[in-house]
C-alpha cells in the first residue's frame, strides 16, 4: 500500500506542471486539433517539432497568452521581412538580366524547402519500445499532429558461461508498437514485447514472456527554437507464460526529457541531441514472491527466519529471463543522432546513446551475504556500481526515399552487471550485447502542407528593335544518286563560321541571308561521300554569304568534301510551309511560324553512297558479303543495295562479256549438301541480277561447296569467310 500510495502522490506532483503547461489547450483545443488544424503557429520547425500545419497557443493565464501572442506576431513579422528582402534581392538580379521568374522554384512555381520542418516531423522515429526519440533515450519531439508510427522490431543475444559455468545462454524477442501525436503538445503510444530465453542449467530451462505491454503519454514544448523540453509518463504490466499475469507487478516511470535540434540554429548543425532522467517504480520482483515461498516451504531443512536462506531464492536465469528486479531505479539517458542527407529524400543517421540505470529502494529486501561460497550471488550493497546495469547502444537508421519507411541496425553494449561475478540478488543481469533491428512505418493522416505561392510583377524595360530588311532561307533536302531522302545528315557551312545543321530526316531549314546572298553547303552522311550543293537568295545581286547571324556554335567541326554538286533551286511559294523547317542549333527562321517567304528557296544536295564494288582484272570483288537465310538460298533485304550496286556495275562494264557466279560454304555439314547449297545460292544471284537488268547470257552460275576455302576452317571467323559469294571474270570483250 506505501508503494501504491508513493506511485499516486509522485504521478499527482508530476501532473501539476504538466497541467498548467497545457490546460488551455487540452480545454479549448484538443478536440480540434485532433482531426483538424485552427489557426496560428508556434515555431515551427522547433526542437519539439511543433507542426507547421498546427494552430492554436499555449498559455497559463492572459499574460502569457498575450506574451505569446506578441512573440509569434514579432517572429511572423521578422520571417516575412526575411522573405520579402530575398525575393527582393533575388527579383533585383533578375531585373538586371531582363527576366521575370520565379526564382528557386519549380514548374508550378512553389519555392522548395531544402529540409522544412514539416519534413523533418514526419521523419520523426520511434524509440525501441514506442515513444519517439532515439533507441534507448526519449525525446522532447513528435511527428505532425495528426501522424502515426508503427514499428516492428527483433533482437537476440547468445552466449556460453553466461549465468554459470559450461552453461548455453539465448534470447530472441520481439516487439510491435504504435504511437501517434493527438495534439500539438501530447504523443500516447503502446507496445507489447515478447521473448524467450534459454539456458542449460534452468530448471526449466525455457521461459517465455507472451507480451509485456507498455503504454505512455508524453507532453513536450519548444522553450527556444532549437530546444524543447518535456516529460513522459509510462506504465507497463510484465507476463510470463509459466507465471501468468501478476496485477502487482505493474510499474510505472516518470521521466524529465529535453531535445537539442541543432539543425535550428543559426549556423545550423545537422546534431539532434538528447536526455532524459526518470524514476521508475519497477515492482517486477512480485513474480518471485509464488514460487520463492513455495520453494522455502518444500525445503527439508530451511534456515529460520528465511532471510537467512538462500536455497529457494530466484536464480540469476530466473531474474534474467522474467527481467525481474528487487529494486526502484533512477534512470539517466543521453544520446545523440546525426541526420544526414545523402540522397535526395535519403537519410543517414547514425546514433550513439549512453544509459546507466541507478537501483535505488531495495524495497524492504534483506540480501543474503555468503562471501565464503563462490556460487553464492552477491548484494548490492557490497558489489556496488559494478552491478549496476550501465550501456552504450550504437546504431544507425535508414531512411529511403520511400514515403514513411524506415529500417534501423544496432547494437547494447553491456559495461556493467554483464557477468556471473558482478550479478547481484536484487537485480537481472545486465547482456552483454543485444542486436536489434526493425522497421517502421510513418503514417500522417492529414495531407501535406502547401507551400504558398508569391507571385510578384516586376515592370521591365523592352527594348524594341525596328525590323529588319527581308532575309530568305534555303529549305533543303538530303537524296542520294537514286533520289532517295538520306537521313541523319550534317549540313556544314564551310566558308563561314556557322553552326552546322542535321537534316535528322533528310530535311533542313537553313539560317535567314539577305537577297542575293550565295549560300555553299557541305552535306556529310552515314555510308555516303561527302556532298557539296549551294543556292542563291533571290531579290539582289549575288554575293558571298558574309552577313548572317552567327550560331552559338562557332567552333563547329568542318569537314573536306567533294567538288561543288549541282543543286536544284527552286523558290518557295510564299506562306507554304515545309516539313522538317525547323532548323537547328540556333538557326534564324524569320517567317514566322516556319511559313515561307517569297526570298525562300528549295535546293536538293545529293550525296552518294559508298562503292561496295571494285572492277579488278580477274574478278569483280566486293567489299561486303552477300547475305542469305540460314540453310537457304533466300538472299536477305540488308544485301538488297550491295545487290543494287553489282548490277549496276555488271551493266556499266558492257566489255565483261561472261561472269561466272560462285557459290561456297564452309567444311560444316555432308559435302552432298553443301555442294548443293553452295550451287543453290549462286543460282538465286544470278536469278537476282538478271531481274535487275543484268543479260543472263553474260552470267554463269557454279557451287563449289567446301572445296575452295579462302581460309581455314577452324575458326567461327574463318569459317564464316569460306561461306561467300564470289564474281569470277571467265571472258572479256576488246
Amino acid at each position: 500500500m506505501l508503494r501504491v500510495g508513493a506511485i499516486v502522490i509522485v504521478t499527482t506532483v508530476l501532473s501539476v506542471p504538466l497541467g498548467v503547461l497545457a490546460q488551455d489547450d487540452f480545454a479549448d483545443e484538443f478536440g480540434d486539433d485532433f482531426g483538424g488544424a485552427s489557426s496560428g503557429s508556434e515555431n515551427a520547425g522547433s526542437a519539439g517539432n511543433t507542426d507547421p500545419r498546427d494552430a492554436g497557443g499555449t498559455s497559463e493565464d492572459d499574460w502569457e497568452a498575450g506574451w505569446e501572442d506578441d512573440q509569434e506576431a514579432e517572429a511572423l513579422e521578422e520571417d516575412l521581412a526575411s522573405a520579402q528582402s530575398e525575393a527582393q534581392s533575388e527579383l533585383t538580379s533578375e531585373e538586371e538580366e531582363g527576366n521575370l521568374v520565379r526564382s528557386n522554384a519549380g514548374d508550378d512555381g512553389v519555392v522548395p524547402a531544402d529540409d522544412d520542418p514539416w519534413d523533418r516531423a514526419i521523419r520523426a522515429q520511434s524509440m525501441l519500445l514506442g515513444s519517439t526519440g532515439g533507441f534507448r533515450v526519449e525525446g522532447a519531439e513528435g511527428g505532425p499532429v495528426g501522424s502515426f508510427r508503427y514499428h516492428f522490431g527483433l533482437d537476440f543475444f547468445a552466449k556460453g558461461d553466461y549465468v554459470a559455468g559450461g552453461d548455453s545462454h539465448s534470447r530472441i524477442g520481439g516487439v510491435l508498437s504504435v504511437a501517434g501525436r493527438i495534439h500539438r503538445l501530447l504523443e500516447l503510444w503502446g507496445s507489447i514485447r515478447s521473448y524467450a530465453t534459454s539456458n542449460t542449467t534452468g530448471r526449466p530451462n525455457l521461459y517465455l514472456v507472451m507480451g509485456d505491454v507498455r503504454a505512455g503519454a508524453k507532453v513536450f514544448h519548444s522553450v527556444l527554437p532549437w530546444l524543447a523540453i518535456g516529460g513522459e509518463l509510462e506504465a507497463w504490466l510484465p507476463t510470463s507464460a509459466d507465471l501468468g499475469v501478476e496485477g502487482g507487478a505493474l510499474g510505472v516511470s516518470i521521466d524529465a526529457l529535453a531535445t537539442a535540434d541543432l539543425r535550428e540554429l543559426d549556423d545550423p548543425l545537422p546534431i539532434i541531441g538528447r536526455a532524459a532522467f526518470g524514476y521508475r517504480f519497477d515492482n517486477s520482483e512480485t513474480f518471485l514472491h509464488g514460487f520463492e515461498a513455495a520453494r522455502y516451504a518444500a525445503l527439508p531443512d530451511p534456515a529460520v527466519p528465511a532471510r537467512d536462506e538462500s536455497r529457494h531464492l530466484a536464480t540469476a536465469f530466473e531474474r534474467t529471463a522474467l527481467s525481474a528486479n528487487r529494486t526502484d531505479f533512477f534512470d539517466i539517458r543521453l544520446g545523440v543522432e546525426v541526420p544526414l542527407r545523402v540522397g535526395e529524400d535519403f537519410f543517414i543517421q547514425p546514433l550513439l546513446e549512453w544509459t546507466w540505470a541507478v537501483p535505488v529502494n531495495r524495497q524492504g529486501y534483506s540480501c543474503l551475504e555468503v562471501p565464503s561460497d563462490p556460487t553464492e550471488e552477491g548484494c548490492l550493497d557490497v558489489e556496488g556500481v559494478g552491478s549496476m546495469p550501465m550501456d552504450l547502444t550504437i546504431g544507425v537508421r535508414v531512411l529511403p526515399p520511400v514515403s514513411g519507411f524506415s529500417a534501423y541496425l544496432g547494437v547494447d553494449i553491456g559495461l556493467t552487471g554483464t557477468s556471473l561475478e558482478s550479478s547481484v540478488r536484487e537485480l537481472a543481469m545486465n547482456e552483454p550485447y543485444n542486436v536489434f533491428f526493425g522497421v517502421q512505418y510513418n503514417f500522417d493522416t492529414r495531407p501535406d502542407p502547401e507551400a504558398e505561392i508569391i507571385v510578384r510583377e516586376v515592370p521591365v524595360e523592352v527594348e524594341v528593335q525596328e525590323p529588319g530588311p527581308p532575309r530568305g532561307r534555303i529549305f533543303g533536302r538530303v537524296v542520294d544518286g537514286d533520289g532517295g531522302t538520306v537521313g541523319r545528315a550534317t549540313v556544314y557551312f564551310p566558308a563561314s563560321p556557322w553552326s552546322a545543321i542535321v537534316a535528322e530526316e533528310g530535311r533542313f531549314v537553313t539560317y535567314g541571308f539577305e537577297p542575293g546572298t550565295v549560300v555553299e553547303m557541305q552535306v556529310v552522311a552515314d555510308e555516303h561521300d561527302p556532298g557539296m550543293c549551294s543556292g542563291i537568295i533571290p531579290g539582289g545581286e549575288p554575293t558571298a554569304a558574309d552577313d548572317a547571324p552567327a550560331a552559338a556554335d562557332d567552333d563547329a567541326e568542318r569537314e573536306g568534301g567533294a567538288g561543288l554538286t549541282p543543286a536544284v533551286q527552286a523558290p518557295v511559294a510564299p506562306g507554304a510551309n515545309q516539313d522538317g523547317e525547323d532548323g537547328e542549333d540556333g538557326a534564324d527562321q524569320d517567317a514566322a511560324d516556319g511559313d515561307a517567304s517569297a526570298y525562300d528557296i528549295e535546293v536538293e544536295c545529293v550525296v552518294y553512297r559508298h562503292s561496295l564494288v571494285e572492277i579488278e582484272e580477274t574478278e569483280v570483288r566486293i567489299l561486303e558479303q552477300i547475305l542469305f537465310a540460314f540453310d537457304s538460298d533466300e538472299i536477305l533485304e540488308e544485301s538488297f543495295g550491295l545487290m543494287g550496286q553489282i548490277a549496276a556495275s555488271v551493266r556499266d562494264n558492257p566489255q565483261l562479256t561472261r561472269i561466272e557466279i560462285q557459290g561456297h560454304t564452309d567444311n560444316q555439314g555432308l559435302a552432298d549438301h553443301n555442294s548443293d547449297l553452295s550451287q543453290r545460292r549462286a543460282d538465286s544471284v544470278k536469278a537476282w541480277l538478271v531481274e535487275n537488268g543484268v543479260g543472263e547470257e553474260r552470267l554463269t552460275a557454279m557451287g563449289y561447296g567446301s572445296t575452295e576455302p579462302i581460309a581455314s576452317n577452324d575458326t567461327d571467323e574463318n569459317r564464316s569467310r569460306n561461306r561467300r559469294v564470289q564474281f569470277v571474270i571467265r571472258e572479256r570483250s576488246d
